[in-house]
């Protein structure tokens, strides 16, 4: 018994499968003049609708998930025969309703791909392909009672008029770059518990009116560097109980009016001068050459007939008339005290509990190479192992092991297991990316033999974007269709890109950079309305703009300057010409498969210098990581662009291939 579709199959053995599906089409009775519709591939099928009929239907682009979030997208259950009502027009658009039993659903779809879907178990997927606005006149109120994330790929501006109220039990942000906060008018904090800060560079604080600190406990300030305290005004330091001032080597104090009260004052040191000038000494009681002085004045008067000299005490009293008259209350005394010698004085200064205070503060400055080492996530560490030189430094890698971010085993150089092998120096079977001909939808989804490999490229922005390369360039510069500089800025990795001290020339020469890699990035999203086969698939850029660390790397106690190896990839990344890719499924989990996958198929895109597939296993558990990293010339002028195209794969940055794509299996 024939059939149509033998019919449709023996005309491709007879005419060829290419005259068969452009042969014209009768322009009478209900067919189409145009030939476009039926599509394809419902040449010889029944009218109703595939879907309907149980095949696999129209699905919405939710393309894939990012790191650790899962989206917990479920395949559509195969729809029953008689069980849904599905219309699709001429252009794509669907209306589907779903009765399948396991598989109702709700779903409108826009052919692009964007859409509303009411899933079995009453998910609500709402799925945009470019931008999407809401507005709402009135107040929006949202619920939800279980966890929810937001991850922007990137910029974010958040903008209240009102007052802007956060209620949540810990509070934790983390800033990858710099902060800055600006208040307007008063501010305060009141914590119930502890509060600490730990600064690993400079600390600057302006007040332009008053300062009080209240501290009902104790207060320390310990300072390992110098101490300066300056005042313009007036100072006072006040102290109920005891009071110490103790130096190792010296304490200077001068002021030209000194006064030193006390009950009971101690004034002693081995040697020394106390008085000059006009000085004048009071006291009842005088010692060494003071005292023999003294007498011998008094003495010296009356043996001469004469006057003597009178001697008062502190208050005035007249102790002794050197006047002969005989008047006076009292005589000089030479009542002795401790005799301050310099034994006694050295063991005041060293043993005592008032003696000088040895000052040792952060011995081999252990507290200081803590503040100065940043803990490294293992995302930071598979960064840092790019540089040759982070790999040999032993106490480095020794370190991230011993933090529990880096598997022991990261210096393996060979895999347990090969998979699939691309040889990409010749041509491969290819998805067209542009139309071609005059049927739409047809030459997209046919594959291609590539021939010789271009190395030349015009790749040039529109006339928006260039303008916004060619100007001022800071993390929200617009470079592409809906790209901007934040979404290779703000990676996984510490990248200070606005805070550098460089001209806009240099910037603008990244932003063109990125330009070229925004293009590549196009053949994975879902952004043109193309079906690709990673259209369920998140690209994210997990490694982008570069700088070294501020105090360099390694263990506490043994820091070294981060030094990049010229054109390596650390390098290269500073300079805005590499990249670092992952592919996330819908579980928010790099797919080994389809990241392969994509490097084949990025390969023959072209749009780079070197593609490196790149494996390792440095998760602490051990588990397989595979990214792509991409780099490009330096874009100078967007026309008559070249690109070497070398294709390499590495596992634990060890080279599995110069030449070839390699799967790597664990």
């Amino acid at each position: 018994m024939s059939t149509e579709n033998d019919e449709y199959v023996d005309r491709i053995l007879r005419f060829g499968k290419g005259k068969t599906d452009t042969q014209g089409k009768n322009d009478v009775s209900f067919t189409d003049p145009a030939g476009q519709y039926p599509r394809r591939k419902n040449h010889n099928q029944s009218s109703i609708n595939e879907a309907a009929r149980g095949g696999g239907g129209k699905q919405l682009s939710v393309g894939g998930s990012v790191k650790n979030i899962d989206l917990e997208v479920e395949p559509a259950a195969a729809t029953q025969y008689g069980m849904a009502d599905i219309r699709e027009t001429a252009s794509g658009h669907v209306i589907e309703f779903n009765d399948t039993p396991g598989g109702e659903r709700i779903m409108l779809r826009h052919k692009t791909g964007a859409g509303i879907e009411v899933r079995p178990d009453g998910t609500v997927l709402v799925v945009s392909t470019k931008n999407k606005v809401e507005v709402c006149h009135g107040s929006n109120e949202v619920i939800v009672e279980g966890d929810a994330n937001l991850t922007y790929k990137g910029n974010l501006n958040l903008n209240v008029t009102g007052d802007f109220n956060v209620n949540c039990r810990d509070y934790n942000v983390h800033a990858r770059g710099s902060k800055t906060e600006q208040i307007d008018n008063d501010a305060s904090t009141n914590i119930f518990g502890n509060s600490g800060n730990s600064v690993s560079g400079n600390f600057i604080q302006s007040v332009a009116g008053n300062t009080t600190n209240l501290t009902l406990g104790t207060q320390t300030l310990v300072t390992k560097g110098d101490l300066v305290v300056a005042t313009e005004g007036s100072q006072e330091i006040v102290s109920k109980g005891p009071s110490i001032y103790t130096s190792e080597e010296q304490i200077n104090m001068s002021s030209p009016d000194i006064n030193i009260v006390a009950t009971d004052i101690a004034v002693a040191g081995n040697r020394g001068t106390i008085g000059g000038g006009t000085t004048v000494h009071y006291g009842s009681s005088f010692h060494g050459n003071l005292k023999g002085t003294a007498d011998h004045a008094i003495t010296a008067g009356h043996l001469g007939g004469g006057a003597g000299i009178s001697i008062f005490n502190s208050v005035g009293t007249l102790l002794v008339d050197g006047s002969g008259s005989g008047s006076g209350s009292g005589s000089i005394t030479h009542t002795a005290t401790a005799n301050p010698t310099e034994g006694m004085t050295n063991s005041y200064l060293t043993v005592g509990d008032r003696g000088i205070r040895k000052v040792h503060i952060d011995i081999d400055d252990y507290l200081k190479n803590q503040l100065l080492v940043r803990n490294f996530s293992t995302e930071e560490v598979r960064s840092k192992m790019r540089e040759q030189t982070n790999r040999d430094f032993s106490e480095f890698t020794a370190y991230q092991v011993a933090s529990g971010v880096m598997n022991a085993n990261y210096a393996n150089a060979v895999p347990r297991e090969y998979g699939r092998i691309a040889v990409t120096s010749t041509s491969q079977s290819q998805r067209g990316v542009n139309p071609l001909g005059q049927v739409s939808g047809v030459a997209k989804v046919q594959k291609f033999k590539t021939g010789e490999r271009k190395v030349k490229w015009n790749i040039v922005p529109e006339l928006k974007f260039k303008n916004n390369i060619l100007g001022t360039i800071t993390t929200n510069t617009i470079i592409n269709h809906d790209t901007s500089m934040g979404k290779f800025i703000g990676t996984d990795d510490h990248g200070r890109f606005n805070a550098l001290i460089m001209d806009n020339s240099a910037k603008q020469q990244i932003a063109k950079n990125y330009f070229v890699m925004s293009e590549l990035m196009k053949t994975v999203s879902n952004s043109n309305h193309t079906p690709t086969e990673f259209e369920n698939y998140s690209l994210k850029v997990v490694e982008g703009y570069y700088s070294p660390e501020t105090y360099g790397i390694g263990p506490p106690g043994k820091l070294q300057a981060e030094k990049l190896t010229s054109n390596g990839i650390l390098d290269l990344r500073r300079k805005g010409r590499a990249l670092v890719f992952e592919l996330h499924d819908q579980t928010g989990n790099i797919d080994l498969n389809a990241t392969f996958d994509l490097a084949q198929a990025w390969s023959e895109v072209g749009y780079f210098d070197k593609l490196t597939l790149d494996y390792d296993s440095y998760d602490p558990f051990g588990d397989l990581n595979a990214q792509i990293i991409v780099e490009i010339p330096n874009i100078t002028s967007f026309t008559d662009i070249r690109f070497k195209r070398d294709v390499q794969t590495l596992y634990n940055n060890n080279v599995q291939s110069n030449d070839a794509l390699v799967e790597i299996k664990l």
